[in-house]
């Protein structure tokens, strides 16, 4: 039968007018080489969904398939980077879909200029790099969480949530509460530099406020001992002697014994 036969249709065959406009074999396990060369011999063909499969390896070349409009890539174990051109002659693309696998590298460029883009969704990767300036006004969904891209977030994004950019220890801008250019935490690898800079400033403090106290305790010991001398001036202008209370005992017997002698 024909893969469109309305009593006989092929299961993963979407069709329209008899003409097979989609495949869809999501979730059943497959793996190994796809035929990207019978893809293409299907003129019609505008959505690929391979979702929840075990494929992997890099990336085929499903930019042959330039009339796609949509392709659904998640939950697979594609890998390795990702030319920067890989869609630049998939114009037509309005959904592209390639979450949970292990792509690296920089995101391509290339989706930048996708002109119909609706949705974009590349979370769960490992994808590096800083987010490249998207313009698209049609794009409606966006989700870049659990990569590593680094950098600020482009303005042209900041309409959607935080959410979809988490993830990405890198990231900073006011969606995320990191303003970029702010304070850089100290890593846990610098904690121990950290500490040891703390402590030795504070030993270095603690010094210096000693020093300050000994200081001020000096100079009032000075200042009180000045006072004392000139307490003692008499009025004639003669300086008194500082003398201890013990010396001030024998003067006083002294006196006393010369003031008898006299008598």
């Amino acid at each position: 039968t024909t893969a469109c036969d309305e009593d006989n249709r092929w299961d993963g065959v979407v069709c329209a007018n008899g003409v097979v406009t989609g495949v869809q074999l999501n979730g059943l396990n497959l793996s190994g080489k796809i035929d990207i060369d019978a893809l293409v011999q299907i003129p019609g063909l505008r959505t690929l969904g391979i979702q929840f499969n075990a494929f992997s390896g890099p990336i085929p070349e499903f930019n042959r398939l330039g009339a796609l409009k949509a392709i659904y890539l998640t939950g697979n174990g594609f890998s390795g980077e990702m030319s920067g051109d890989y869609f630049g002659k998939m114009d037509s693309l309005k959904k592209v879909w390639l979450s949970s696998n292990k792509f690296t590298g920089a995101i391509p460029v290339s989706l930048w200029h996708l002109r119909h883009l609706i949705e974009l969704h590349l979370e769960g990767n490992q994808f590096s790099g800083t987010i490249p300036a998207l313009e698209q006004p049609t794009l409606m969904s966006l989700n870049l969480s659990n990569n590593n891209l680094n950098g600020e977030i482009p303005q042209g994004l900041s309409r959607f949530n935080a959410s979809s950019f988490r993830g990405n220890p890198g990231l900073c801008g006011e969606k995320l509460g990191n303003p970029c250019g702010g304070i850089t935490v100290p890593s846990s690898d610098n904690n121990d530099d950290s500490r040891m800079i703390s402590y030795g400033v504070l030993i270095a403090s603690g010094v210096m406020l000693l020093l300050m106290c000994s200081g001020i305790y000096v100079l009032r010991r000075k200042q009180e001992t000045e006072s004392d001398v000139m307490a003692d001036e008499d009025l004639d202008g003669s300086v008194g002697v500082r003398i201890s209370s013990a010396n001030k005992k024998e003067l006083s017997a002294s006196q006393k014994s010369t003031g008898s002698s006299r008598r």
